[in-house]
């Protein structure tokens, strides 16, 4: 599959969704997982199949810093039961957050000289801890909690997070593979391929290599 495929194929996938979404169609057959990449998944599992796709996004060649996992969780994972999640509008309205709506996929496609749109203006730091009134915490700050917290820490003023040092940081998310799960193993192949053999993993590979 080359980029124009691609393209057209995660088109194809952000409309079904969106209608799904709207319930203006069932969601018998929808999967996120590319044609491509299917034979190395097990998108027969939910979160696979139904969580949107966490791709390349924000300053891949000058970011202050990274964020770099193996796979996106699901939100309330904690809580993820396969299944009770009968549908597709079930699993979204209990493992996916409003904002990860198609917000990183409002141009539907991948350039060969550019990078993916950003999730959002703000990083995922600034943004949780806007939620939260500038507090950390394991429950509210998942991200700068878990990975960030010492970072946060050393950016107050008089015993507050300074917000707006917050806000200037440069992050990007550099997820290797950008299926969800709830976790790495649920990505092995019963056929015993494997899942850093995807495709779609070499067009990831591509855009951290341009110049």
């Amino acid at each position: 599959m080359d980029i124009s495929n691609y393209n057209k194929e995660l088109k194809n996938k952000i409309k079904k969704y969106l209608s799904i979404k709207n319930k203006s169609c069932d969601d018998k057959g929808f999967s996120w997982v590319l044609s491509c990449d299917k034979e190395f998944l097990q998108d027969n599992i939910h979160s696979i199949k139904w969580g949107i796709p966490t791709y390349p996004t924000g300053p891949l060649k000058d970011g202050d810093l990274y964020v770099c996992l193996i796979n996106p969780s699901i939100d309330n994972a904690d809580s993820y039961d396969e299944s009770k999640c009968s549908s597709m509008l079930n699993y979204i309205s209990n493992h996916e957050s409003d904002e990860d709506l198609i917000s990183c996929f409002k141009e539907g496609k991948i350039t060969e000289k550019d990078s993916l749109p950003t999730m959002d203006s703000d990083n995922i730091i600034y943004k949780e801890l806007s939620a939260s009134n500038g507090k950390l915490s394991k429950k509210d700050t998942y991200y700068s909690w878990q990975y960030f917290r010492n970072i946060v820490n050393n950016m107050t003023d008089n015993n507050k997070i300074n917000m707006n040092e917050i806000r200037k940081l440069k992050i990007c998310n550099l997820e290797f593979c950008p299926y969800r799960s709830t976790s790495a193993g649920e990505l092995k192949n019963k056929r015993e391929k494997n899942y850093s053999k995807c495709p779609v993993l070499s067009y990831q590979l591509k855009l951290l290599s341009i110049e």
